[in-house]
């Protein structure tokens, strides 16, 4: 939907808008940025500024999912916020099936046990590491439906610098040490963080490497 340049323009100045209100005016100031160059560059400071506030709470949506592959660079990742980093990267957005659903598993190709996150709208966003993952929705009653098996990465991050580098932050995430062992691009991490992954992954009793 079209904002009149007089709107912009006004938000220049006020900054008072929900989180999602907001995401929808900077998503908007930043795809019509070569039509309104002087507004976009009073923005853009400000449009940074909200990225970093919403990778810290986590949060996504449509508009957020344009926002950061636009704005997210490896000069905004810190140990703090690395998790956060590679859980809204590799996040994709599914559309729940029927409203009686209250849970999502993940399969992931080499883990022998899935990841559950909790469901309470129609849509959800669920961070997807492999290729040939799989999706389970679940009802109240421990009813579980398939989503399928086609489910994968939404979006390429083969090499992607903030993945390479959150990786050196994080240890505590099974899937992303799968991705990393089947995408085989480490190229920003030491031989010693190379193999205590490796040893991470041949420990967890929760992980199939053949």
């Amino acid at each position: 939907e079209e904002i009149p340049k007089i709107v912009l323009l006004y938000f220049t100045y006020q900054s008072n808008l929900d989180h999602a209100h907001a995401a929808y005016l900077y998503s908007y100031v930043a795809e019509h940025r070569e039509e309104y160059p002087e507004i976009y560059e009073s923005y853009v400071h400000r449009i940074e500024g909200f990225v970093k506030e919403q990778i810290q709470k986590e949060r996504m949506s449509d508009r957020l999912d344009k926002l950061y592959q636009m704005f997210l660079t490896a000069d905004m990742l810190h140990k703090q916020n690395a998790a956060a980093m590679v859980n809204i990267l590799f996040s994709c957005h599914m559309k729940v099936p029927n409203r009686l659903v209250r849970k999502v598993y993940v399969y992931q190709k080499g883990s022998l046990v899935p990841k559950m996150y909790p469901v309470s709208q129609e849509t959800v966003w669920i961070p997807i590491f492999s290729k040939e993952s799989c999706v389970v929705w679940e009802d109240p009653e421990g009813n579980r439906f398939p989503a399928g098996c086609t489910v994968g990465i939404c979006h390429d991050l083969t090499g992607h610098p903030i993945v390479e580098r959150a990786a050196i932050y994080i240890e505590d995430n099974t899937s992303l040490d799968l991705y990393l062992q089947e995408a085989r691009e480490m190229v920003y991490e030491a031989d010693t963080e190379l193999l205590s992954r490796l040893f991470r992954l041949w420990e967890n009793k929760e992980v199939s490497l053949q």
